[in-house]
């Protein structure tokens, strides 16, 4: 089947809801998707709004030059035409997947819900991802086969050239005049995947001539295995109390214990991948194994961190989270009387119920050491540090709660617990409405309620909220 054959059924079969929009570098792959895409959109009873979008990396000389040519023939083809420049922040990655990473995030940026992104990937970028990925030791998931469709921020990226090889793509821009750029980064054998497609795929291609195609099917085949992977992890994961916590989530970590080195590390490979974090690298598995499931393990002062996030271990729970950045308040915040939710930087947010509280000298403090308090429901104080011990609170938690002062009094820890001076600057008859409300709304044919004082139990999450978003 040609290619423009094959592209008109392609398009005809996806479930398009909005914008067709084509990742764009100007490049002879890009040229020819987008090409292919204008002429089967026209073939569609409603043919889609088509984007094309521009990644200006700024490295090279002719960048603007290659910016300016792209334009033009979005104009030539009346296709709209959006251009972004993007700063690459290696950050202790390897040039290439920091470049990688840049566009993706733009290219998130710019999908909208029921639009499809179309990026020109072939079969040649296919043998060549394996190989590298080959020699950087990957295991089933990384040298299983690019995904010719997968969910993008709201919507979904789509190779449909991943059947096709270079050879192809060159004869079909030859017999329609297509002009593209050639970026001269493309000959640098300084770059690991330059080197590959200059040196190593001609001594392959010349002695197998369907090393493509081998490569391509190998790849297939493992893919199918991930799945499978997949689908044990999703049987294991089950039984394993998934829960959402203040920060994170956790796992019932005696469960994650009693499954073996081989199945534990399919699972978390799993559940960061349904977390939208980045999967561990096989270094960074021994190190969670190491620390938190060998004998003899540290749990209370274990972490490891990749990508942008970490886990830990506390209570029998096992921890995944966004990574916690340094916390070092330079000084009190003071509550104004119309503040409602306060952000709190890496200490979260907090939330007031204003509609109960009276007091209007109002502060947030954090903890400095030696504090003391008396809950409302206790008869003698007790020191912060033992009472968050007692709230279970987690330990990377403790120094970013905020301690609410009014005046000198310490009223309230974070929404954990109220101290008893907490009842010199509430409105009790307001909160005994409420109350009465709530009650009422469970059961809209009670009478009215009653509440005295003595009866009231005020608990901290009616006046506060502390969370992390």
């Amino acid at each position: 089947m040609s290619l423009e054959s094959f592209m008109q059924q392609a398009l005809s079969q996806q479930p398009i809801k909005e914008r067709l929009l084509i990742a764009f570098s100007g490049g002879l792959d890009s040229s020819v998707l987008l090409h292919l895409i204008v002429k089967a959109n026209q073939q569609l009873a409603s043919p889609k709004v088509i984007i094309a979008l521009h990644i200006n990396h700024q490295l090279s000389t002719f960048a603007n030059d290659w910016e300016h040519h792209c334009k033009m023939v979005c104009e030539a083809l009346n296709v709209d035409f959006i251009t972004e420049l993007v700063d690459i922040n290696v950050s202790g990655k390897g040039f290439e997947a920091a470049a990688r990473d840049a566009r993706y995030k733009l290219f998130e940026a710019h999908i909208n819900a029921g639009d499809i992104l179309l990026m020109a990937h072939h079969a040649n970028d296919q043998a060549e991802t394996f190989l590298l990925r080959l020699m950087r030791g990957a295991g089933v998931l990384g040298l299983s086969a690019m995904r010719a469709e997968r969910a993008l921020g709201s919507g979904k990226l789509w190779r449909p050239l991943l059947d096709f090889n270079r050879v192809d793509l060159e004869a079909y821009a030859k017999a329609n005049n297509l002009h593209w750029v050639e970026d001269d980064s493309n000959t640098s054998l300084d770059f690991d995947r330059n080197f590959l497609r200059h040196k190593v795929m001609p001594i392959f291609l010349a002695r197998w001539p369907q090393a493509i195609k081998q490569l391509q099917a190998t790849s297939a085949r493992l893919d199918q295995a991930q799945n499978l992977l997949d689908d044990l992890a999703a049987i294991d994961f089950q039984d394993l109390d998934e829960r959402p916590e203040r920060y994170g989530q956790s796992l019932a970590y005696k469960k994650c214990a009693a499954l073996s080195a081989e199945r534990l590390t399919n699972v978390l490979r799993y559940w960061c991948d349904k977390k939208g974090f980045a999967v561990p690298s096989a270094d960074q598995l021994s190190q969670i194994h190491a620390q938190f499931f060998s004998t003899g393990a540290q749990l209370s002062s274990a972490v490891v961190t990749w990508g942008n996030c970490e886990c830990r271990q506390f209570n029998d729970r096992f921890y995944l989270m966004p990574s916690l950045k340094p916390f070092m308040p330079t000084s009190d915040y003071v509550i104004d009387s119309s503040d409602k939710n306060i952000n709190l930087g890496w200490a979260g947010n907090l939330s007031i119920n204003r509609s109960i509280l009276k007091a209007k000298n109002l502060s947030i403090r954090w903890r400095q050491g030696g504090e003391r308090c008396t809950p409302v429901d206790r008869a003698h104080s007790q020191t912060l540090k033992k009472l968050l011990q007692e709230y279970q609170l987690e330990t990377w938690l403790r120094d970013r709660v905020p301690l609410i002062f009014c005046d000198d009094q310490l009223v309230a820890v974070g929404d954990l617990w109220l101290c008893k001076e907490i009842y010199n600057i509430i409105n009790i008859e307001n909160y005994q409405c409420e109350s009465a409300v709530d009650k009422n709304q469970k059961d809209p044919t009670s009478k009215e309620v009653k509440i005295n004082k003595t009866d009231s139990k005020i608990v901290a999450k009616d006046l506060f909220v502390w969370s992390f978003k």
